[in-house]
């Protein structure tokens, strides 16, 4: 066997050995419970926007590479960043590299560059709407907590990530 393929058997193996580890922790019952009390509606309405989701995306993509590619096409965009989404359930490494290198061969490193600042705009993305859902929730939040805590959000994460 070659060595890309004892890879493929241990990734296959280790995410095997850690889906039955879940099931074992979460309690197939638990599991079964919670499926039948979901809400059909709620689980249907999101995956009817999926489709929005991967188009928005997309396009905040094609837009991000048309800053470093000017002629590249929405198609182009498209697959790029769909490759690197089904690339992510193996590794997340993987998938921002290839979305980079499919998106441009004779650019990789710019394109590795964007994908990274496509990831910023996603935490930004999520400490703003925190910060927003903590300002509803907590009073003090209203009076000047939320703004610093969103100025300090990606410093924490960062610090935190670094222990």
């Amino acid at each position: 066997m070659s060595g890309v393929r004892w890879k493929v058997a241990l990734q296959v193996a280790a995410s095997v050995v850690l889906l039955a580890l879940a099931v074992k922790v979460a309690k197939p019952s638990a599991l079964a419970a919670a499926v039948k009390e979901a809400r059909v509606r709620y689980i249907a309405l999101s995956v009817l926007l999926i489709p929005a989701l991967i188009g928005l995306r997309t396009l905040r993509w094609h837009i991000l590479g048309r800053s470093r590619r000017p002629e590249m096409r929405f198609k182009e965009s498209l697959h790029s960043y769909m490759g690197g989404l089904t690339l992510a359930t193996v590794s997340i490494s993987a998938a921002e590299l290839a979305r980079g290198a499919y998106a441009a061969p004779d650019d990789k490193a710019g394109f590795m560059g964007l994908t990274l600042l496509d990831k910023v705009i996603d935490a930004a993305t999520l400490y703003l709407f925190a910060a927003a859902g903590l300002a509803l929730m907590l009073p003090g939040w209203q009076k000047g907590i939320g703004p610093a805590a969103i100025a300090a959000g990606p410093y924490l994460s960062y610090s935190t990530r670094a222990m």
